[in-house]
């Protein structure tokens, strides 16, 4: 079986020095802002080239209390892309805000070409999500943000290390959100976050929103909550952060072999990446014809594969209003052809020769099927 990711293969490298920090944390009782904690938030705000991290329970978290610090009015409009996880919408909603969803470009990020006609009096926030690790535009959406005065989110929970015209994801806009869910290209053994910023009032407001809006054991100058990177996460992270440039080499890598194996595959979209951008491939994510029944064959045929995601946010129940707007999104198509490939360091030039095969074999054997066409489109 050729698995969709294998973390195990990750945290091996690292089990050595893990194991020797979580004894220490186990034998001192720091299970809580311990100092592995604060190393973390300094080590990794120096790899991305910001002023400030937080770290935190999780990566909704990190959005939530994001926009929380934020100060917006109740109700404010948020614009988010149409292709994300749900918990980039959840954040929104759970803190008293509307979210109002934007179209995709062809490499599944928010389409800043469209942005605009989607701004109102009521617009405050602008959430571009750095998808499957890829950066979105991020300068037009500045320019924007700019010209309407919204502040900017950087979804990054997918994107450790992604850079944008050399600068990191989580560094450019106001606030940068990270999720280290252990899947992730950086991920802890559970469950950790962190917010980054280069904005010291907005720092200021982090610090206590996350931890109960306590100045003292028992002073508190806000309402906040309860979420903090808990040592023994920390301590993974700080670790495994030395090796993730690497990991990031090692998947741009896979991500040649995969692109040379089916450079004539017409029936796919590879996944794209504008030159001055590096992407990290948290997901190696193709548009293909016949998604399910080619998903259905790899599996068969002992490679893993998944979807990422199955609907578009515009598509929950949850979502309310604009379905004129939405309806003829194109992201609404995409999702349909949307298949995530195996992507990770485990994999071998033969697996990914093996995966091709497969996948040429499947367009071969079905090459008298009714028609039907990946969609193309450039924007």
């Amino acid at each position: 079986m050729i698995k969709l990711t294998d973390i195990a293969t990750v945290n091996q490298q690292v089990s050595g020095d893990v194991i020797e920090k979580m004894t220490a944390i186990i034998r001192d009782n720091t299970f809580v802002n311990g100092s592995d904690v604060l190393a973390f938030e300094e080590k990794f705000a120096r790899y991305l080239g910001v002023k400030y991290c937080f770290g935190v329970g999780n990566g909704t978290d990190a959005l939530e209390i994001a926009l929380a610090a934020l100060d917006l009015p109740k109700d404010a409009e948020v614009i988010i892309p149409d292709c994300t996880f749900i918990a980039t919408a959840n954040a929104v909603i759970n803190v008293g805000l509307r979210p109002v969803i934007a179209d995709v470009g062809s490499n599944l990020t928010m389409n800043a070409d469209e942005l605009e006609r989607l701004i109102t009096p009521d617009t405050k926030a602008i959430i571009p999500v750095h998808l499957y690790g890829h950066p979105a535009p991020m300068t037009k959406i500045m320019e924007l943000a700019d010209a309407y005065n919204l502040a900017v989110v950087e979804d990054s929970a997918q994107a450790h290390g992604a850079t944008y015209k050399g600068r990191m994801a989580g560094s450019i806009g106001d606030l940068g959100c990270f999720s280290f869910y252990p899947s992730k290209n950086l991920g802890a053994f559970g469950d950790a976050g962190a917010i980054t910023t280069n904005d010291e009032a907005l720092a200021d407001k982090i610090r206590l929103i996350r931890d109960h809006g306590r100045i003292s054991k028992y002073e508190y100058r806000r309402t906040g909550r309860n979420s903090k990177l808990d040592s023994i996460q920390a301590a993974v992270l700080v670790t495994k952060l030395d090796y993730l440039e690497s990991w990031i080499k090692a998947r741009n890598e896979v991500a040649a072999v995969y692109a040379r194996v089916f450079a004539d595959v017409k029936p796919i979209v590879l996944p794209m990446v504008e030159p001055e951008n590096r992407h990290v491939y948290h997901q190696y994510a193709i548009r293909c014809e016949r998604r399910d029944e080619l998903m259905e064959h790899l599996l068969k045929s002992g490679v893993e594969c998944g979807i990422h995601y199955p609907t578009a946010i515009s598509q929950e129940p949850f979502i309310a209003g604009h379905e004129m707007l939405y309806a003829n999104y194109r992201s609404r198509r995409y999702v349909n052809e949307l298949l995530s490939l195996p992507m990770g360091t485990h994999l071998s030039e033969a697996d990914i020769s093996y995966i091709a095969s497969c996948v040429e074999h499947f367009y071969q054997e079905n090459t008298n099927l009714p028609p039907y066409t990946v969609s193309t489109s450039a924007v």
